[in-house]
């Protein structure tokens, strides 16, 4: 199936969203292997991304960090707009619109890992045939207990494929990392 994208010139209704999960319920994943978001380096026309932001220290931060990932309010802080059905679960579809410095550009998604370590929370998912590139992005917490501090690491590889991609450059990762959406108050 080949890839398509969308961009829309407003924010898109939660109607047109849940459209877009349905569609993709069955989809394939557009690229392969499974699992190489977490390798070092980047398969041969796949570009690797890496943040870090730090969050702060103690469980408190982890514990919210871990919830904010669990429910999607690192995506939606970053100005993501959500379809999902729940938390992260392997196989679970997530429909998502992204902001552009004009409109919105689409962007479809299946859950493919989910971490949960004592001292990491995160998931990977891999793109569907409705997004801008083909690759994977894993979103993950991770709790170093000798420095006894928290940090958000968006990490993803990834080959544009229209154009919207370039444009967006993860906007999900790059975000949160900017933007942590965490609160621990």
């Amino acid at each position: 199936m080949p890839v398509q994208f969308g961009i829309r010139p407003r924010r898109p209704t939660a109607g047109a969203l849940r459209q877009l999960l349905e569609d993709a319920e069955g989809a394939a994943l557009t690229y392969g292997p499974v699992g190489f978001s977490g390798s070092i380096v980047a398969p041969s026309g796949f570009r690797r991304d890496h943040w870090v932001r730090r969050l702060g220290k103690g469980d408190q931060t982890f514990g919210a960090a871990v919830e904010a990932i669990r429910t999607w309010k690192v995506h939606r802080g970053a100005g993501v707009v959500l379809c999902v059905d729940g938390p992260p679960v392997v196989g679970l579809v997530v429909a998502m619109s992204a902001p552009l410095p004009i409109g919105y550009v689409d962007a479809v998604c299946r859950v493919v890992a989910v971490i949960e370590e004592p001292d990491r929370f995160g998931f990977v998912y891999g793109t569907l045939p409705t997004h801008p590139e083909r690759g994977e992005e894993s979103s993950s917490s991770r709790a170093t207990r000798t420095e006894q501090s928290t940090s958000r690491s968006p990490r993803s590889r990834s080959r544009v494929t229209h154009l919207p991609g370039s444009a967006h450059h993860s906007p999900a990762a790059f975000s949160a990392a900017r933007r942590p959406a965490i609160s621990t108050q």
